[in-house]
């Protein structure tokens, strides 16, 4: 059974102009997706499995940071994962997501005690 998937935001310049969205797709179904990654350089990966009919990919940490780093594999590059990440629609054609397999994380974040990250990624499919 298809579900329905809103989702919705605003960008605000502080003494500014504001931005708001407010969508709904109709998808044929969706998974979400939750990994602890330890501190000092532990590793998360979550895998996209099928790629080719995403519609909308959310992800979002406990904890947002330089050294949060993310890879979208099969690219080993390390990108800081340091801002709410949501990707839908029109998107996907810039981002060549069918490539994308998984995405790994790393927790290099500092202090004493170093911090325990949450990542949860929400991925939905076509209808």
């Amino acid at each position: 059974m298809p579900e329905r998937i809103g989702y919705a935001g605003s960008v605000a310049v502080v003494d500014g102009p504001t931005i708001n969205f407010n969508s709904e797709l109709q998808v044929g179904e969706y998974e979400k997706h939750t990994i602890t990654v330890a501190p000092a350089g532990g590793k998360g990966t979550i895998s996209l499995g099928s790629t080719a009919d995403i519609q909308l990919i959310a992800v979002v940490s406990s904890l947002y940071n330089k050294d949060l780093t993310f890879t979208a594999d099969p690219d080993k590059t390390d990108r800081p994962f340091n801002q709410p990440l949501v990707m839908a629609g029109g998107m996907f054609g810039i981002v060549d997501i069918a490539k994308v397999t998984a995405f790994t994380f790393t927790n290099k974040i500092p202090g004493s005690p170093a911090p325990d990250v949450t990542i949860s990624v929400l991925i939905a499919r076509t209808a």
